[in-house]
C-alpha cells in the first residue's frame, strides 16, 4: 500500500492505492437438452435461484419468463432439427445485479431465432419491465449467448423519505472556508452511505444511477470490485467529494470514469483535482491503457478543454444539480464524451469514412492518439453481419456493436431498431468498426436509416476503435439547452446538429 500527501488549494490530503478485480458468485447452472421442455426448467432454476439472491418474488418470475422464452426461441429456431437442440444457462450474482446468461451451439446468424431474441420476447420484457438490460452477441466458435439482468433491491432506499433531516441541515451550512483539513482515498464498502448523502446534496433526487440512493447496493459494488470509488473526506468523516471507475472484467484496458461529485459548499476547492490523483495513482498498477469518461452538458465543470471525443444526445434521463442555477434540464441528457489515456496507446491504421473524415481527423488531432486515416470505397466482403445488442432500459437507450459489417447490414439494422423500439426504447447508438474497409459503406447505410455522427470510441473493441452514430427516434434535442466547453466539442456539436433532421431540434 502506497501512500502520498497531496496539497490543493489549502487543503492537505493523503491517498492509498489498493488494487481489486471484480468477482462474481455463481449460484446456479443448468445444462438443458431437447427442445420438448419449451423453456419449463429453465424457467424453474431462474425463479428459485433468484429468489435466492434476494429479488422479490414478482420480479424473479418476470426474469424466469423472459428467460423462458430466449430458450424456447432457441430451442425452436436455433437449430436445423430442433431435436439437437440444447442450451447452457448460468446464474450469477455480480454486486448489485442478478445476471443469467444463456449459451448456444445453435446456427450462427439465424435470422428466425435472434429475430425472436432480440424482438418479441425482449421488447415485451423490456416493455413490462422484466428486465433492465439485455445484450445478445455472437461469440464465435464458443456459439451465441444471450444475457439478461437486472438490478438486486439492496438495503433502504434514500428516495423513500419525504426529507434526510441531516441532509438539510447539512445543505443550508455555509461554504466551507480555505484552510481545512480533507483526506483523500480509496473508498471501502463502509463509504457508500456517506457517498450516497453526497449525491443527495449534489443532484437532489435527480442523478440517473440507482446506486446513489440504494447505499446497500453501492456497497456491494464497491465491495466486489465492480466500481473503483475515490472519496474526500473531512476530518469528521463527511464524504463531500467523489470520482468513481467501473470495470466489466480484470482483463478491460478501457474502464468507465464517471460518478463526479462535489459537496455544494465545498466547490472551489479543487476536490475533482484530488480525487484524480488517488485514481492516477490506481490505474497506474492496474494495467489499464484509457479511461472513458462522459460529462453532462447542463454545466461545463466536468468536461475536458482538449480529450473531446463525441457528443452522444440524449444519453440520459433528465438531471438537476442543487444550487446551480440554470442546470436543471427536463429532457434527456446531452453528455461529452471523452478518453483519456493513462500509457503508451499504440498506433492504429483505421478506416475513415469519406463523409465524417475531415470531423474525424480533427478529433484525432486533438487528442492523444496516433491514427492514420485510410481511404476505402469497398463494400463489405461478408455476407452477414455480426452485431452485439445491448439495451440499458434503466438509462433509456441500447447499444448496437457491429462485429462484422456484412451485406445483409440494412436489413440487420432494420429490424434491431425496430425490436428495441418496440419495447420502449427510443435513442439507439451503433457502432462501427474501424478497422474495416467497409466502414464507408456502412456509414451510408446508417445515414439512411437517419443515424448521424456522434463521434469515435478509442479502443472500444478489443483495443480497436469504433465510430459511433446516434439515432433519436420520436425524441428531440434542445441546443440551448446543451453546454460545453471547448472549441473542438462547440464544432462537434454543430456538426452533428448539422446533421439532425428539422423534427428533432
Amino acid at each position: 500500500m502506497a501512500l502520498l500527501r497531496v496539497r490543493c488549494s489549502g487543503l492537505w490530503g493523503r491517498i492509498t492505492s489498493p488494487t481489486m478485480s471484480p468477482t462474481e458468485k455463481v449460484i446456479a447452472s443448468l445444462h438443458v437438452n431437447g427442445s420438448a421442455d419449451e423453456g419449463r426448467i429453465a424457467a424453474a432454476v431462474v425463479r428459485a435461484a433468484s429468489r435466492e439472491a434476494g429479488l422479490t418474488a414478482e420480479q424473479a418470475s418476470h426474469l424466469a419468463d423472459a428467460a423462458a422464452a430466449v430458450v424456447r426461441a432457441i430451442d425452436l429456431r436455433g437449430f436445423d432439427d430442433p431435436r439437437d437442440a440444447a442450451v447452457d444457462l448460468s446464474m450469477v450474482v455480480a454486486a448489485h445485479r442478478v445476471i443469467v446468461r444463456i449459451d448456444d451451439l445453435g446456427l450462427p446468424f439465424n435470422y428466425a431465432a435472434e429475430d425472436e431474441v432480440d424482438g418479441s420476447v425482449i421488447s415485451a420484457a423490456l416493455e413490462k419491465g422484466w428486465i433492465e438490460q439485455f445484450r445478445h452477441e455472437s461469440l464465435g466458435r464458443s456459439g451465441n449467448r444471450t444475457v439478461l439482468s437486472r438490478h438486486l433491491e439492496i438495503g433502504h432506499d434514500l428516495r423513500d423519505s419525504a426529507s434526510i433531516e441531516d441532509h438539510h441541515q447539512a445543505h443550508s451550512a455555509p461554504a466551507a472556508g480555505d484552510h481545512i483539513q480533507i483526506e483523500t482515498r480509496i473508498a471501502t464498502a463502509d463509504d457508500a452511505d456517506g457517498i450516497c448523502q453526497l449525491a443527495w446534496r449534489t443532484y437532489g433526487y435527480t442523478y440517473q444511477h440507482d446506486e446513489y440512493y440504494l447505499p446497500g447496493r453501492l456497497a456491494a459494488m464497491i465491495a466486489s470490485g465492480h466500481q473503483i470509488s475515490f472519496v474526500s473526506l473531512t476530518t469528521d468523516g463527511m464524504v463531500v467529494g467523489h470520482t468513481g471507475l467501473l470495470l466489466e472484467s480484470p482483463e478491460d484496458i478501457l474502464v468507465e470514469a464517471g460518478r463526479g461529485m462535489v459537496d455544494p459548499r465545498y466547490r472551489g476547492h479543487h476536490l475533482m483535482s484530488a480525487t484524480g490523483q488517488v485514481q492516477a495513482e490506481w490505474l497506474g498498477s492496474s494495467g489499464i491503457l484509457a479511461i472513458e469518461a462522459a460529462a453532462v452538458t447542463a454545466h461545463t465543470k466536468t468536461q475536458s478543454e482538449n480529450m473531446v471525443a463525441n457528443i452522444q444526445l440524449a444519453f440520459l434521463p433528465p438531471i438537476e444539480f442543487r444550487d446551480m442555477p440554470g442546470t436543471g434540464v427536463p429532457d434527456r441528457q446531452t453528455v461529452v464524451g471523452s478518453v483519456y489515456p493513462v500509457a503508451d496507446i499504440p498506433a492504429q491504421e483505421i478506416y475513415a469514412p469519406r463523409r465524417d473524415a475531415e470531423m474525424l481527423d480533427s478529433i484525432y488531432q486533438a487528442t492523444r492518439f496516433s491514427r492514420t486515416l485510410l481511404e476505402s470505397r469497398d463494400g463489405p466482403v461478408e455476407a452477414e453481419t455480426r452485431v452485439d445488442v445491448s439495451v440499458h432500459a434503466d438509462l433509456g437507450h441500447a447499444i448496437l456493436h457491429i462485429r462484422k459489417i456484412g451485406r445483409d447490414l440494412e436489413k440487420v439494422l432494420e429490424e434491431r431498431v425496430r425490436a428495441i423500439r418496440a419495447g420502449g426504447v427510443q435513442v439507439i447508438y451503433c457502432d462501427l468498426p474501424l478497422d474495416s474497409p467497409a466502414v464507408d459503406w456502412a456509414s451510408e447505410i446508417l445515414a439512411d436509416a437517419s443515424f448521424v455522427f456522434a463521434g469515435p470510441l478509442p479502443l472500444k473493441n478489443r483495443g480497436i476503435d469504433m465510430l459511433r452514430y446516434q439515432s433519436l427516434g420520436s425524441i428531440s434535442v434542445d441546443r440551448a439547452q446543451i453546454n460545453v466547453k471547448s472549441a473542438l466539442a462547440e464544432r462537434l456539436l454543430d456538426y452533428v446538429f448539422d446533421q439532425l433532421p428539422e423534427s428533432q431540434r
